[in-house]
């Protein structure tokens, strides 16, 4: 069953979707352009077999379904009210720990561990499609030549032809030197302090981000509920152009060094 349906799911819809200003009090203009069609696009993204959540919204084909056959285009408008103030940051307070909360599966893993993984609420992943479509034009020329995971084509193959490149022109150096960079378990670990304060940079994302990630959301795990304090939300579609951003300040204090090479995609870095 459930852990949210009925009468609090049409709190939540309710509370977010009417037009004008919410209980939060933003008044910021939205800084990207947003269209039923975006918001459309987005929902089609959905896998047919995307996890359940804690809201109860287990089923995005039913939802595009339901918003194919709106002819009216009432409930695409209020979906988009929705979007659009979630991205402004005019949520409720007493809604952010659920809309922004996840349901837990704890996977073994090979060593014995476990490995959490975590259904986010589909309506706050669907905002998290629409922005990072509509501002990652935007960011990705600022990162780019250092930072190739985010809204670069090939990326990953112009970091091995450079590498490939560089190790030819020295082969006959002694002194060279190359190594990769892999930063381990960064999404769970980044500070969210400092995703905050990196993530004002791109009007676009600030308030959305900070409706996210500034302050502690819910994690239920069956009917236990825990509090998701650090790091970004797995599978959140904002986190890896969140981590780029907030990785970069640490990539050009690098590239200040005056290596010969200082390239990354994502997590992982190739440095010589």
């Amino acid at each position: 069953m459930s852990l949210w349906q009925g009468d609090h799911h049409r709190l939540l819809w309710d509370s977010i979707s009417a037009p004008g200003p919410a209980a939060s009090g933003h008044d910021h203009a939205l800084a990207v352009d947003m269209s039923v069609e975006d918001i459309m696009t987005a929902m089609s993204t959905f896998d047919r077999m995307t996890a359940a959540e804690a809201m109860g919204l287990k089923r995005p084909p039913l939802l595009r379904s339901l918003l194919a056959a709106d002819d009216s285009g009432g409930l695409k408008r209020a979906l988009k009210q929705f979007v659009v103030n979630c991205a402004l940051g005019n949520v409720p307070a007493e809604v952010l720990p659920y809309l922004c909360g996840a349901c837990v599966s704890p996977l073994p893993r090979p060593d014995g561990g476990v490995r959490p993984v975590a259904a986010g609420e589909i309506l706050r992943r669907l905002v998290a499609k629409v922005l990072p479509a509509k501002t990652t034009p935007e960011v990705a020329p600022k990162l780019d030549p250092l930072q190739l995971g985010v809204g670069v084509r090939c990326g990953t193959e112009r970091i091995a032809h450079n590498t490939r490149r560089l190790m030819e022109r020295e082969r006959d150096n002694p002194d060279f030197v190359l190594f990769q960079a892999v930063a381990i378990n960064c999404f769970n670990l980044i500070e969210r302090s400092e995703i905050i304060a990196r993530i004002n940079q791109v009007p676009g994302l600030a308030m959305s981000v900070v409706c996210c990630y500034g302050g502690y959301t819910h994690l239920w795990a069956g009917l236990r509920r825990m509090w998701s304090r650090q790091g970004g939300q797995q599978g959140d579609p904002l986190l890896p152009l969140i981590f780029a951003v907030v990785l970069h300040t640490l990539v050009k204090k690098i590239e200040d060094l005056g290596l010969l090479l200082n390239k990354c995609y994502l997590d992982d870095g190739a440095i010589a």
